[in-house]
């Protein structure tokens, strides 16, 4: 999420809005919703999993069993907003992240489907998508 939200702008002035959705509860998100670490964006919780469920977004144990992910997490742990284990535990059981790019129209254009807990679709990648250029 801090990489979209560090680059932000370049989505807004492509016309195109970001909204992140975690299967959190609002309190474990809630530095991002409203707090120190607010996003530029909207961030909603989804504790039941409703639209996760309806964009057939994955559970899977061996998710969290991915090494790519465990790099991941343990850079960011080095990081000001540090996540806390227990959330991405509880986050990583509860769902494989997604990313999709939805049209005008409301149509699905593209879909980024993560093979473990914190395969989300690099910002570059999201950019190439809407046709932004950007600088690697």
């Amino acid at each position: 999420m801090r990489q979209f939200a560090a680059r932000y702008d370049e989505f807004r002035d492509a016309g195109v809005e970001v909204l992140r959705v975690f299967p959190s509860p609002l309190k474990a998100m809630a530095p991002y919703a409203e707090g120190s670490l607010r996003a530029p964006f909207p961030v909603l919780c989804d504790p039941q999993r409703r639209a996760f469920d309806a964009f057939g977004i994955e559970r899977r144990f061996r998710g969290l069993l991915s090494l790519e992910g465990w790099r991941r997490s343990f850079a960011a742990s080095k990081l000001v907003d540090k996540p806390k284990w227990s959330d991405m535990l509880r986050d990583g059981i509860r769902g494989l992240p997604a990313d999709f790019l939805v049209g005008a129209d409301g149509l699905i254009e593209r879909a980024h489907y993560g093979q473990h807990f914190s395969d989300g679709l690099p910002v570059n990648e999201a950019l190439d998508w809407i046709g932004v250029r950007h600088q690697l």
